[in-house]
């Protein structure tokens, strides 16, 4: 006996259908964050930030809006640092394909998205710090010893 390749096609949704329609959504799964940019016309268009560990940091615009972005990794130092640097690529947004700098490590955005005030006293608060390319003021460290 031959078989269509449109009927097999279809027997088998029709007995997928029933195992697919037995799963209900996970309520404990939070919707995706939609990714954000934060228009970035220069020094002023970032009014504060604030570091939460190593790979993760608050930004509040010039509006007073705050997003929160996520590094692709831990972002040495980022904890401890003064001054750091938010390198848009020369583009005229600051997303989730920037990247901030450290004391001369470039540490790229996993995610960028809207969020409200970060919580309290935890990180650092870094009011109207100077955005655009990487302060200079903090030359990587040698690892030679």
């Amino acid at each position: 006996m031959t078989r269509h390749p449109c009927t097999v096609a279809l027997l088998a949704l029709m007995l997928a259908s029933p195992a697919m329609a037995g799963q209900a959504p996970d309520p404990e799964a939070a919707p995706a964050a939609r990714e954000a940019a934060i228009p970035f016309l220069g020094s002023e268009s970032i009014n504060d930030y604030r570091v939460e560990g190593r790979d993760t940091l608050y930004i509040q615009d010039i509006r007073g809006r705050w997003y929160k972005a996520e590094l692709m990794g831990n972002c040495l130092d980022l904890d401890l640092a003064e001054v750091i640097g938010f390198d848009t690529g020369g583009t005229s947004s600051f997303d989730r394909f920037s990247t901030i700098v450290v004391r001369g490590r470039r540490c790229p955005l996993k995610s960028l998205v809207a969020s409200p005030a970060p919580p309290p006293a935890r990180g650092k608060t870094h009011a109207h710090h100077h955005g655009g390319k990487a302060p200079q003021s903090d030359p990587p460290e040698d690892d030679q010893g």
